[in-house]
């Protein structure tokens, strides 16, 4: 791990600092594999409770960046999806229909 990740980690006395550092994280990685063109549903779905998270934080701009990210998501899924012949729709993958 990075010597400022282990920083935050070890000296941080405010858990939303944590929680946005570790909100961070995940968008982050989510946001790499997006970049190469790939996602699946359990990612997708996290990018959902982030979305919540950030929005009960009162971060709204931090919430408004996972939404961008959720919707590229959903088009490399959909993309890989629709390379690989499946035909599935969204709501089966996305957990929408569960909402």
């Amino acid at each position: 791990m990075c010597v400022a990740c282990d920083e935050i980690i070890n000296n941080s006395e405010d858990d939303k600092d944590l929680l946005l550092f570790t909100l961070a994280m995940l968008g982050g990685l989510i946001e790499n594999y997006v970049e190469e063109g790939y996602a699946d549903p359990v990612m997708y779905k996290t990018l959902t409770n982030t979305i919540k998270i950030a929005k009960k934080l009162g971060i709204t701009e931090l919430a408004d960046r996972f939404a961008t990210l959720q919707m590229e998501a959903g088009e490399a899924i959909e993309n890989i999806l629709a390379k690989q012949g499946i035909d599935l729709p969204s709501e089966e993958w996305s957990g929408e229909n569960n909402a």
